[in-house]
């Protein structure tokens, strides 16, 4: 496939003036830098919620969550932006162009940078999903455990009888039942 120019009509490529696509390309990579660096940081609040996890720390993983949350927030809003700053490249396009599709239209180096750029946030973007699978099935695991730990115990207090003197549960003897069928 052809790559176009800023100056040619039709296309991913005829949004803006030439002028005005430079502008709004260098506003859509200061847009992408800022999503890696939200990525980034939000790769950093998974790697703590994973040794949360493994350390068994309420507190420290609840405080992870809430960091999470609001780095996601902010990963929504400059999301949001990056969407106005491709809608305004291509502002007669039906449908969203993707970034993928601006790149293959965007020459020079800017389109090098923004290649660049695009390369390293999906790389960062795939790490962190990654890594939030990871936790995910480490907090499912230890759910289960704990799961069976409370079973454990609330098996062991429905059968109990009556406290010791130090406060322990006593189950007691335990009663055996039998019934003769045979006869």
């Amino acid at each position: 496939m052809m790559r176009r120019t800023a100056g040619e009509s039709g296309g991913v490529a005829a949004g803006a003036a030439p002028s005005r696509r430079a502008d709004l390309l260098e506003e859509l990579l200061v847009t992408l830098d800022d999503l890696e660096r939200c990525y980034e940081q939000l790769a950093a609040v998974v790697a703590d919620e994973h040794a949360s996890l493994r350390a068994a720390d309420a507190a420290r993983l609840a405080d992870a969550a809430e960091r999470a949350a609001a780095i996601a927030a902010e990963a929504q809003a400059l999301e949001r932006r990056r969407m106005a700053h491709v809608r305004r490249l291509v502002p007669e396009a039906t449908a969203v162009p993707t970034l993928s599709e601006i790149i293959r239209h965007t020459d020079g180096e800017i389109g090098v940078r923004l290649h660049g750029r695009s390369a390293t946030l999906r790389a960062v973007v795939e790490r962190v999903r990654r890594e939030q699978e990871v936790v995910a099935a480490a907090a499912t695991a230890l759910s289960r455990h704990l799961s069976g730990i409370l079973q454990t115990a609330h098996g062991a207090l429905a059968r109990a009888v009556v406290y010791e003197r130090r406060g322990r549960v006593d189950a007691g003897t335990a009663t055996m039942h039998a019934v003769d069928l045979r006869s």
